[in-house]
């Protein structure tokens, strides 16, 4: 409690970030002592911010272990090789899964539920692959892709202006590629998909009781597999 009032008065600190200790034990913490703290703050009058991520879950150890990717390889944004892109070292997830959109989102609700003085999340490293390398090429990128063409380009269009015989098997295009209008076209549809994600978890969690704009919804309801057909236009 000192700490928490010392960081007010000497830092004029209103709110804080707070990562969720693994169960083992993480930085000396443990979840009992993480729990304590999350109390401290909140009746002190600072807002808790829980961290979360849908490319990555902090420092859960299901994610750190490595365990999470080994588990579930169809979930990891891959390289144009089919080698995962690594985030902190360890295999990234991809909004383009929707399982690693489920599994995401449930945790964070999870978290809501575990730490309740908490007052909002922080959706971290929600990106795909940023920087000079391109990603995804994964098996769900490319489903997404394929569908995404369909639905925006009729076929005569994407032939002449993208050289696309056919949207619905187009594979993806590369770095090789990056000069060409149908980059272009990828650029975009990646940014869709980020947003796909986001929206999912900004309308899941201001459904729950508390949220923004509460609703009448249950969770078996909120958390049904989405429907596969991908319209991001």
């Amino acid at each position: 409690s000192s700490f928490v009032h010392a960081l007010q008065r000497e830092f004029g600190v209103s709110a804080i970030i707070l990562n969720v200790p693994g169960t083992s034990g993480w930085g000396g913490s443990t979840l009992a002592v993480f729990a304590r703290a999350v109390q401290a703050y909140a009746r002190a009058g600072m807002g808790v911010v829980l961290y979360s991520s849908i490319v990555h879950a902090g420092e859960d150890p299901v994610w750190t272990s490595g365990n999470l990717s080994r588990d579930h390889p169809g979930w990891l944004q891959r390289h144009a090789d089919g080698s995962p892109w690594l985030l902190e070292t360890k295999a990234a997830l991809t909004p383009a899964a929707d399982g690693a959109v489920e599994w995401t989102l449930n945790r964070t609700v999870h978290l809501l539920r575990q730490f309740s003085d908490t007052s909002g999340i922080m959706l971290d490293n929600s990106e795909l692959c940023p920087g000079s390398d391109f990603c995804d090429y994964s098996d769900a990128a490319l489903g997404k892709w394929q569908a995404y063409l369909g639905s925006r380009f009729p076929d005569e269009w994407a032939q002449r202006c993208l050289n696309i015989s056919n949207t619905t098997s187009s594979p993806l295009p590369t770095a090789a590629e990056s000069e060409t209008p149908v980059f272009g076209v990828f650029n975009h549809f990646r940014n869709r998909l980020n947003a796909h994600g986001l929206e999912r978890f900004r309308s899941t969690l201001h459904a729950l009781p508390g949220g923004s704009t509460p609703t009448q919804c249950s969770l078996q309801a909120l958390f049904r597999s989405p429907n596969s057909s991908f319209n991001i236009q």
